[in-house]
C-alpha cells in the first residue's frame, strides 16, 4: 500500500481516511489530534514584597 498524501510504502497497516490509505504520521497531520506547540513566551512579573534579593550585599 502506498500513503495517499506523501506517496511513500507504508510498512505499518494504513489509517483510512474518507476512503484513502494514510500512514499513521500523515494521519495525525491531516486530523490534528496533536496540537501545535505555541510560542514561548516568558511572563514578566513584579517581585513579591516578601521576596529577599538573591544576590543582596549586607551591610554592617
Amino acid at each position: 500500500m502506498i500513503c495517499a498524501r506523501c506517496h511513500r510504502a507504508l510498512v505499518r497497516d494504513p489509517i483510512y481516511l474518507s476512503g484513502s490509505a494514510y500512514g499513521p504520521r500523515c494521519a495525525t497531520a491531516i486530523t490534528g489530534s496533536k496540537p501545535r506547540r505555541g510560542r514561548i513566551t516568558t511572563a514578566l512579573r513584579a517581585a513579591d514584597g516578601r521576596q529577599h534579593e538573591l544576590f543582596a550585599e549586607e551591610t554592617s
